[in-house]
């Protein structure tokens, strides 16, 4: 059996066959147990799914079998047995420096929502769309409980902040166009929902809402000015509340 300079992984393009795939290879006691040992391996970590939803669980997986992986690597330019554990096993390694580097980005998404002062409506929705697809890789990982808590809270925050901010544009667009009684039942429950997300129901106990320049949505404080169109839509359908009783107890 020819074994110099044969390197079956020397073209990734065009994989050479593994010596062990070679008519006339001879198998040597070393190489089956190797070869049983890749594939009770194999078996395993197919088996063993909990590393999805768990760092730790993961890590305990690779470091299990980082030695036999070590040893299957070191012959994979000459035989094809082990390939299947050996790729699988550097699957599980990449998966989890990818873990690793979420981890640091979810802590710095906890620590710029808490630290930051003041948001724009626009920067609120930038914030949740540079971390929506992150959250969708780590949603089922034990790790990133918290940072998953964060950003349900901070992408209801940006769903309120960028639809209703458009809702109550399109209301204000059409109150002079459409009846006054059809327009109030159109929009009333966008104007009570509003009132519910900017805790309007229950002003009086939420002192943090009077501030000068801002407005404490969600727990983010929001200039007054981004909230503009809002607030004129809440005015507008509570002027026209009170002139549509009005009238009708008169």
């Amino acid at each position: 059996m020819e074994m110099l300079n044969f390197n079956r992984l020397e073209n990734p393009l065009d994989v050479q066959p593994g010596l062990d795939e070679l008519s006339g290879f001879v198998p040597d006691e070393a190489y089956l147990e190797l070869k049983a040992a890749c594939a009770e391996a194999y078996v395993v970590l197919h088996l063993q799914r909990t590393h999805r939803y768990s760092m730790a669980d993961l890590k305990e997986v690779i470091d299990r079998y980082a030695d036999l992986a070590h040893q299957a690597d070191s012959l994979l330019r000459l035989y094809a047995a082990n390939d299947a554990f050996v790729y699988h096993y550097m699957d599980l390694c990449e998966r989890y420096a990818e873990l690793e580097d979420y981890l640091l980005r979810a802590n710095e998404f906890i620590l710029k929502r808490s630290s930051a002062a003041i948001w724009t409506i626009k920067e609120v929705v930038q914030f949740r769309d540079a971390y929506s697809a992150m959250y969708d890789q780590v949603f089922y990982v034990t790790e990133f409980a918290d940072f998953k808590w964060n950003y349900d809270w901070f992408n209801e925050a940006a769903m309120f902040l960028e639809l209703d901010t458009e809702n109550a544009r399109a209301a204000l667009r059409n109150w002079h166009i459409t009846c006054e009684a059809k327009w109030i039942r159109r929009f009333s429950d966008l104007f009570d929902r509003i009132n519910d997300e900017l805790g309007l129901n229950y002003f009086y106990c939420c002192e943090d809402n009077v501030e000068d320049d801002n407005f404490v949505v969600h727990r983010l404080k929001i200039p007054k000015s981004e909230l503009k169109d809002i607030l004129e839509f809440q005015a507008k359908m509570g002027e026209m509340r009170f002139e549509h009783w009005q009238r009708r107890i008169s």
